[in-house]
């Protein structure tokens, strides 16, 4: 985490609709809400509370958490999905909710296999990786500098 990022503040803020599958006491605490919820009702909660709730089956994910057309997109190709728009942390925040029945793996691999050509790359800039998320972003960078490192050793080596 970079300190006063952004990206970080925009995540920590982000909150999710869940159906809770049980009357909830003491939920008063997130802001101007009744201190009970019925069964069934649909609330906004805080990314970092939701996985909690998911692991120990207390809720469901809202109706449109995921929209299908993202997911025509990204099963048509993926390396074209802008992920910074959808969502800074996609694949951490997209795995923590959505599990392993979600297909992110192949997602992952197949757009890392599209932008490892980057690492390759002479003139390198920010306009190359705009689409990346968070985690490909570090990855692609920091394999980068690597390679750099890499070049700089078998140049002065010669």
């Amino acid at each position: 985490m970079e300190y006063y990022s952004p990206d970080d503040i925009l995540l920590g803020e982000s909150r999710i609709q869940v159906t809770f599958k049980h009357k909830i006491r003491n939920f008063g605490f997130l802001g101007p809400r009744p201190k009970i919820l019925p069964e069934n009702r649909r609330v906004e909660v805080p990314y970092f509370l939701v996985s909690f709730l998911l692991r120990n089956g207390h809720c469901e994910l809202g109706e449109g958490f995921l929209k299908e057309s993202l997911l025509e997109d990204i099963r048509a190709k993926p390396s074209t999905v802008d992920l910074r728009s959808v969502c800074p942390y996609f694949f951490y925040l997209y795995a923590m909710l959505l599990g392993e029945g979600a297909g992110l793996p192949e997602f992952f691999y197949e757009r890392v296999g599209d932008y490892s050509s980057l690492v390759l790359k002479k003139t390198f800039s920010e306009d190359d990786v705009w689409r990346l998320d968070m985690v490909e972003r570090s990855l692609v960078v920091g394999s980068r500098r690597r390679f750099q490192r890499f070049c700089a050793f078998l140049v002065a080596r010669h």
